[in-house]
């Protein structure tokens, strides 16, 4: 399973091939409170914090986000510590989350539907969630990688 470390790979010279992308659109989100005053991703440059993970901030979406809505800075940064209680505590922060799951456990946890913006809506088109395997195995044997491809969308 991968992502966007196949085009590092392929600039590495690595012979990986992505075979399937599972979801249609990144499933990544960011989360804010209810009544918080965020209308969409631009609206967001107003946050007091926003919690994500260091791949995130470092190598991945954060990067999109500045280029696209320069009002974005790097001092708006908190790191993620798969604790929802920093998000939970202040109404103004925003927080990264994954649309299966962050936003239905912070429901459950405080009985309120945070705001969710996917981020793919507002331009973010990366694939997510794919199924990686070298170029010698897709030419030697392709019904076993077909196969694998098969199995994983049945399931």
């Amino acid at each position: 399973m991968g992502g966007m470390s196949t085009l590092d790979s392929v600039k590495e010279g690595i012979p990986v091939l992505a075979v399937a992308a599972i979801f249609q659109k990144d499933p990544q989100v960011l989360l804010a409170h209810p009544d918080a005053d965020f209308t969409d991703l631009a609206s967001m440059t107003g946050a007091r914090k926003i919690i994500m993970d260091k791949d995130s901030f470092f190598a991945d979406y954060w990067l999109w986000m500045k280029a696209s809505f320069p009002d974005f800075k790097d001092e708006m940064y908190e790191p993620y510590t798969f604790n929802p209680a920093p998000f939970i505590a202040d109404e103004q922060s925003i927080r990264q989350g994954y649309l299966t799951s962050e936003l239905h456990e912070i429901g459950k946890q405080t009985g309120w539907d945070p705001q969710v913006f996917l981020l793919a809506d507002s331009g973010y088109d990366s694939y997510s969630t794919t199924i990686e395997t070298r170029q010698a195995i897709v030419d030697s044997n392709p019904d076993l990688v077909q196969s694998i491809v098969d199995a994983t969308a049945t399931g």
